[in-house]
């Protein structure tokens, strides 16, 4: 096992490692609930934690003292609380030490009790002094301010309808490697943060989206589901695969004891095992079933870019995952997103909906199509056509061979918006998820393009939906038949390949 931990590494970092004996590290597992904060402490201990079962979490030690923040020596039963420190080397205690914050322990005696409680709302009214490690400690929410919705946690800690900080997760006697998550019935999240929260709104209002992309940047990218374990050994082979007998496992090779699995779809079980290195031992085969999240994907050179499947439908259904993606133009796509676009996504057909508009750097590898149409509900009353244009480009949906699409206009959120609405409406997707799916762009640069803002586009988006009437899957399919003149027989065969039973 690697000798130099997280918290030694930054011991080392700040003292030099002169000064500490092979005999004189410590070890935790990891991912067992806590770790180094940024203002240095160590974190994640709970209340009543003693020091001989903090040593539980501990693979290695050599020569310690654990000091309480008055000075005095703990002994084994004795409570961790804010301000102790460990020494890994007795003899200097006056030098180096690793210094504990339990959060929510503001005075130190590692329990937390109606003095914490009184001592962090009596800061707040300004009748208290909280400083360094017992600050942090009473900042229970961890936005670097102690407010009334601290000392209400706290309370509620007291009638025992919250907990503070998770447990710390043991390492079994004997054990090698104990996956720790995703188990259970817990979803595996496929998502990142923004998008997840996202996904949720329900209303589209521009305040929303400034909370989560408030630099107007790119943070819709997921870094995928991800895989963690405690280990007595340095790093893994992660095994995953959608066969229960992973006879389709792909390999991830981790350093760290937890691995991220990119473009796997929402609503699916994934199969996993875990391996030493060296092959020695293997957990057995597990499973997980992912969020029903939307799935970003990540190809360099684009921006926007996300799949559009995995929204249900008003017959149970889903919009099929895998098979239609959309996004910005291909102009400035890099070599290396030409290989995901091509093998890792297996795109074969690139639909540019601005015509001739924009070049495209795939034209000698797939199939492109150039189709000017216009967007929102000018689709309703544009030329014959444009109208033509956007029936040519439906059409290439009724031909599963096409599968799967890249469609896209300039910056894929006004014209590319408008078409991922349009298929979503004929399949029955409801509105809301409609609008929730074309707010998705605002998570990326390319929303904002020429300072529109979410309530700019749902200005526009709003009378597209209006027209479609009350229902609209039936003004979606009124539309496509009398309008653009396509059949039945053409609309069912759009609805067959973009949708799919989870």
């Amino acid at each position: 096992m690697k000798r130099i931990t997280a918290i030694l590494l930054v011991i080392v970092l700040m003292f030099g490692l002169s000064a500490y004996a092979e005999d004189t590290e410590i070890t935790f597992y990891r991912n067992c609930g806590s770790g180094l904060g940024a203002d240095g402490y160590y974190i994640g201990v709970p209340a009543a934690t003693s020091t001989s079962e903090l040593l539980e979490y501990v693979s290695s030690v050599g020569t310690y003292r654990f000091v309480s923040n008055g000075g005095g020596v703990l002994s084994g039963s004795d409570f961790v609380g804010s301000g102790t420190k460990l020494y890994l080397n007795p003899s200097q205690q006056n030098s180096d030490a690793i210094e504990f914050m339990v959060l929510g322990d503001v005075n130190g005696d590692g329990r937390i009790t109606s003095l914490d409680y009184i001592c962090v709302k009596r800061f707040f009214a300004g009748t208290a002094f909280l400083t360094g490690v017992f600050f942090d400690a009473g900042d229970i929410t961890g936005d670097g301010e102690i407010r009334s919705t601290d000392y209400a946690r706290l309370k509620k800690y007291f009638n025992a309808t919250n907990n503070i900080t998770t447990p710390l997760t043991p390492m079994p006697t004997g054990s090698t490697i104990i996956p720790v998550s995703p188990m259970g019935t817990t979803k595996a999240s496929i998502a990142n943060e923004a998008v997840k929260a996202a996904a949720k709104f329900t209303s589209f209002a521009s305040s929303r989206y400034a909370e989560l992309n408030p630099n107007r940047t790119e943070v819709y990218k997921s870094q995928g589901t991800k895989i963690s374990w405690l280990s007595r050994v340095e790093g893994a082979k992660l095994i995953y695969g959608s066969s229960p007998d992973l006879s389709d496992g792909k390999v991830i090779v981790c350093s760290e004891n937890d691995g991220y699995i990119k473009d796997l779809y929402a609503g699916k079980t994934y199969y996993y095992r875990i391996e030493s290195t060296d092959g020695t031992y293997s957990t057995e085969i597990l499973s997980f079933t992912t969020a029903n999240e939307p799935r970003t994907v990540d190809i360099d050179g684009l921006r926007n870019t996300r799949d559009i499947g995995g929204r249900k439908t008003s017959n149970g259904k889903y919009i099929k995952q895998g098979i239609l993606y959309r996004g910005e133009r291909t102009t400035n796509i890099t070599s290396k997103g030409i290989k995901d676009f091509t093998e890792k996504y297996g795109i074969k057909t690139e639909l540019t909906l601005s015509g001739t508009d924009v070049s495209s750097a795939l034209a000698s590898k797939i199939n492109v199509y150039r189709y000017e149409i216009t967007s929102y509900s000018f689709i309703f009353e544009s030329d014959q056509t444009l109208k033509n244009n956007l029936r040519d480009a439906l059409l290439l949906l009724t031909d599963e061979t096409n599968f799967p699409i890249y469609f896209h206009c300039y910056i894929g959120r006004d014209r590319t918006g408008t078409f991922a609405a349009l298929i979503y409406a004929l399949c029955g997707v409801n509105k809301t998820n409609i609008s929730n799916e074309f707010c998705l762009s605002f998570l990326s640069s390319l929303g904002y393009y020429n300072d529109v803002s979410p309530d700019d586009a749902m200005a526009s988006l709003n009378p597209f939906l209006s027209n479609l009437g009350s229902n609209p899957q039936i003004g979606a399919r009124n539309f496509m038949k009398n309008t653009l003149g396509m059949t039945d027989a053409q609309l069912d065969a759009i609805v067959a390949n973009c949708t799919e039973t989870l």
